[in-house]
């Protein structure tokens, strides 16, 4: 990332707008040198914030028990790979966990060291009982639920329907909680999907305006994060507002 950095009185030079008022031309000095002044201290500004989001990541996470919920093919793998290494997979992702056993690990993220619990794909409408997702969640101190952000903005009805399926069991085991009651995270991925897409901001609000995601920022108190994981410049955008939701 380039930054500029600037001096202030080394080679200024003073431009001159002229008014013409008959014959006469009146200079009138623009100041000019202090705007151009202004301009690193805001770059700076920008620098330091996103070095603080990035390293504020670790700190949240530190010693915390992560649920990471969702259907098949959402992206859970890819977003632990880049949280662990910083880079996105080159090659296709191997799933984080065993299908049918899931799965709990401790990851080093940022020098953190964090505990995730990723249970087994649950493939479509099946098994959506099964007692390792409640496990997970009710033991956990955020519960990351991944969904295809793509899908749920087209209204595409099975994924809206497994979406709505998975909150409403995630309401009823967080309800029944009395004393640690995990922070939930709704993150939208493949904001981009087709490839190329350029409607980021449209999709974004689509989803968000969507019942079953307004239901559960209420009833759930759960915060939505949308981007994707398909670049690295986009995975940073989502890692920074994944950060920002804790």
């Amino acid at each position: 990332m380039i930054r500029t950095q600037g001096r202030a009185g080394t080679n200024t030079r003073h431009a001159a707008v002229f008014v013409f008022q008959g014959a006469v031309a009146v200079p009138i000095p623009l100041l000019i040198p202090i705007a151009v002044m202004a301009v690193p201290v805001v770059t700076t500004a920008v620098i330091a914030a996103v070095k603080a989001i990035s390293t504020n990541l670790p700190k949240k996470l530190h010693g915390k028990n992560v649920a990471i919920l969702g259907a098949q093919r959402v992206g859970k793998t890819t977003l632990l790979r880049y949280l662990e290494t910083g880079n996105l997979p080159t090659l296709p992702s191997v799933p984080t966990v065993d299908a049918d056993l899931g799965g709990r690990f401790d990851l080093d993220i940022g020098g953190a060291a964090v505990t995730f619990d990723v249970p087994r794909d649950l493939p479509g409408n099946q098994g959506l009982g099964f007692p390792d997702w409640r496990e997970a969640a009710e033991g956990a101190d955020y519960v990351w639920y991944l969904f295809r952000a793509d899908l749920v903005a087209r209204d595409d009805v099975e994924a809206t329907n497994l979406l709505r399926t998975h909150l409403g069991l995630l309401h009823i085991w967080l309800s029944s909680l009395t004393i640690k009651v995990p922070k939930v995270v709704l993150i939208a991925t493949h904001v981009d999907h087709p490839p190329g897409v350029k409607e980021f901001e449209e999709i974004a609000e689509r989803v968000a305006s969507v019942d079953v995601i307004k239901l559960a920022t209420t009833q759930l108190k759960a915060k939505l994060v949308t981007g994707s994981l398909s670049a690295d410049d986009y995975a940073e955008k989502l890692r920074d507002r994944l950060t920002r939701s804790l």
